[in-house]
């Protein structure tokens, strides 16, 4: 049967009420062919996510409306794998309540860590790209969390069922980048599951994608919710450990999906990038430039040229058709931007790519 999770919000809620609630719910599933199988509280934040079995979205819906009233917020249908590789598997329950390994109660939200490297070709040291990848994904188990595997440009992310674990992981690569000497860039993004517009972990895997797009070489971007959940202490005394505010975050998602969304055309200008994302140039000027350490053309001539080296890595298309595609209409321009930023020209990075 399919699975779907769902997602409520009360202003107060204690993990009793739930149970209450979902034994209500057992005791009629069976007439719906629903079963709810686990659920997730969050006390503080006043969050619930249920994970059941059904027919249908609405045979799901009408088992919690007759059971006890409490309607979902969201209800989504959830791919099984991918379900899996986010939440985890072998989940500790009582009495359909999700517990952590420490016993805990585990409040369903996740920790996504976006690892990006600036080195590209070979680190100083001779490893190579997969080599690389196996380091970081290495890095993830070792700290209990779990590789997302996802067509993402080229950057590998971990989930993490504990913020704290993220944090030290980013820490150890970070640590790991400056005794190898490569351009590890890294962003720590923690979210709930679902949202009441019904996004299941994208918006959290996006975020982490682009604080790794903005913080600097050698350094880790993480949300205030990150660092709000980490034990006291855990990242206040790191120098290389940036955090963001959802004011900022929310800033700078905007001008990075607004930026992907025109990549492949040259002529969309900075004064039309400020006006889709509500700011003066001035304005943008500073907060970019105070998040990225670059001015925003630096900022999004840097996203095209990594676009551009993941298409690439992928051979889509020769030298000349990727140039077009990340908004470049010259390529001998192309070329110089791409020579100055990686140090070895598109062509031979291309070539070496394969081998």
């Amino acid at each position: 049967m399919p699975l779907f999770m769902d997602f409520h919000k009360f202003d107060r809620v204690t993990v009793d009420e739930v149970k209450t609630a979902h034994i209500a719910d057992q005791a009629i599933q069976d007439q719906y062919g629903v079963r709810y199988l686990q659920f997730w509280v969050n006390e503080a934040a006043g969050t619930v996510f249920c994970l059941t079995e059904g027919p249908d979205k609405e045979s799901c819906e009408l088992v919690h409306k007759l059971a006890h009233g409490n309607t979902a917020c969201a209800l989504v249908e959830v791919e099984p794998g991918f379900y899996k590789m986010m939440m985890g598997e072998e989940h500790r329950l009582d009495h359909g309540l999700v517990h952590n390994e420490n016993g805990s109660v585990d409040p369903g939200y996740r920790t996504v860590v976006c690892v990006r490297n600036d080195t590209h070709v070979s680190t100083s040291n001779g490893s190579s790209d997969s080599d690389l990848k196996k380091l970081i994904i290495d890095k993830f188990e070792f700290f209990h969390g779990r590789q997302v595997r996802l067509d993402v440009d080229e950057c590998v992310i971990g989930v993490f069922n504990d913020p704290s674990d993220a944090v030290q992981c980013a820490m150890a690569l970070q640590k790991m980048s400056n005794k190898l000497k490569i351009g590890l860039r890294t962003g720590v993004a923690t979210d709930q599951p679902l949202t009441k517009e019904g996004d299941f972990f994208s918006e959290a895997i996006l975020k982490a994608r682009h604080l790794s797009l903005t913080v600097r070489e050698n350094q880790i971007m993480m949300t205030d919710l990150t660092q709000r959940l980490c034990p006291e202490g855990l990242v206040t005394s790191q120098q290389d450990i940036v955090k963001i505010d959802d004011t900022d975050l929310s800033l700078l998602s905007n001008f990075l999906v607004t930026t992907e969304e025109h990549l492949s055309d040259e002529g969309f200008t900075i004064e039309e990038l400020c006006h889709q994302v509500g700011l003066s140039r001035p304005q943008l000027y500073r907060k970019i430039t105070s998040l990225s350490g670059r001015a925003p053309n630096d900022f999004v001539r840097d996203i095209r040229i990594e676009k551009a080296c993941s298409l690439l890595k992928r051979k889509t298309g020769n030298v000349s058709q990727v140039a077009m595609e990340v908004g470049y209409n010259n390529p001998s321009y192309f070329t110089k931007c791409f020579t100055e930023k990686y140090g070895i020209t598109p062509s031979k990075f291309r070539h070496q790519s394969g081998r």
